[in-house]
């Protein structure tokens, strides 16, 4: 059984920034991810430039540069521009945007291990010594970082969501919207000729009772979605991506001749950031800690944030 300094949980935008900060400052470094890499995941895949050019994130992942956002409002559905300060927003894909994250954190020398399902934490008089996957394996590590998303085991197993959800009365479907959303092909000219730079929000109680629906434009798709809390909604969510692709007032027309070729759902911690995020032996950073704009849904500058500073102080090895 192999002894690691820092054991990362997640190889989203988090985990793999914790994983490299870590790696560079002489940890003996484990990044666990359940999928195989590159993966689709659900997401507007807009990211600030601050990331861009701290990392020099290569042009070929880069999809987009977004100079304006264009919001439709009820009743009248007029696009309203809102041109963006600065360099803009640039809008990537996660599968690629992701999996570049983490060949950063291998180059920095931290080991990568996917299709590793993670099931339960190992815990020891109190502290979080470890994980342990869906086969058996078991990963002991003297600090063990979560970044494993909304639904976060490690932050489940280790008592986390008794005292974030259950000491408060609440559950955790309180925090969370449910999004769904949907990849449509088109080709590079329309896409330039009816987006042209920009992004777009929608609002409205049909598309989304308590929030939004956006559409992020790509090189030849386009990322078009919607969340809102479980509890405002009157009809199954996918219901309103119905509504929204077919019956709004403006969608259906921006989106002609286009082909659906990928629907996916997920969660989306929104209301607050978690709480105590930190324990014996364990401490979480993106998603599994709610780290997200309860405004806006950004979730991929706070994720890349807290993963680097998670190890911010850290020196290992000496």
């Amino acid at each position: 059984m192999q002894k690691y300094d820092v054991i990362v949980v997640g190889a989203g935008p988090a985990g793999s920034m914790a994983a490299m900060k870590a790696a560079q400052g002489g940890a003996k470094t484990l990044l666990l991810e359940r999928a195989e890499l590159p993966r689709y995941k659900l997401c507007g895949g807009g990211v600030a430039n601050w990331i861009m050019r701290k990392f020099e994130i290569p042009k070929d992942v880069i999809e987009r540069v977004y100079k304006n956002i264009v919001t439709y409002i009820p009743p009248n559905y007029e696009g309203q521009v809102f041109p963006m300060p600065g360099l803009g927003y640039f809008g990537v894909c996660r599968d690629k945007f992701d999996h570049c994250l983490t060949k950063m954190a291998i180059e920095a020398g931290a080991e990568f291990k996917e299709r590793i399902n993670i099931r339960d934490v190992v815990m020891e008089e109190g502290y979080v010594k470890g994980v342990v996957s869906s086969d058996g394996q078991v990963f002991r590590g003297d600090v063990i970082i979560g970044c494993d998303g909304a639904h976060s085991i490690v932050a489940k197993k280790s008592g986390f969501w008794k005292v974030w959800f259950d000491q408060k009365g609440e559950n955790w479907r309180d925090h969370m919207w449910f999004c769904v959303g949907v990849e449509v092909k088109m080709d590079k000219k329309t896409i330039d000729e009816r987006f042209e730079d920009n992004y777009l929000f929608f609002t409205g109680r049909e598309v989304a009772p308590l929030a939004y629906g956006w559409l992020f434009p790509k090189r030849e798709t386009v990322s078009v979605g919607l969340g809102s809390f479980l509890f405002s909604m009157n009809k199954k969510p996918w219901s309103y991506m119905d509504y929204f692709l077919n019956k709004h007032p403006v969608l259906p027309k921006l989106l002609k001749g286009g082909e659906i070729v990928l629907r996916r759902g997920a969660w989306l911690p929104i209301r607050h950031c978690q709480r105590p995020s930190y324990g014996n032996g364990v401490l979480f950073a993106g998603d599994s800690a709610g780290m997200v704009s309860p405004i806006s849904g950004e979730g991929i500058y706070y994720a890349v944030r807290a993963g680097l500073e998670a190890i911010m102080f850290g020196r290992f090895g000496y």
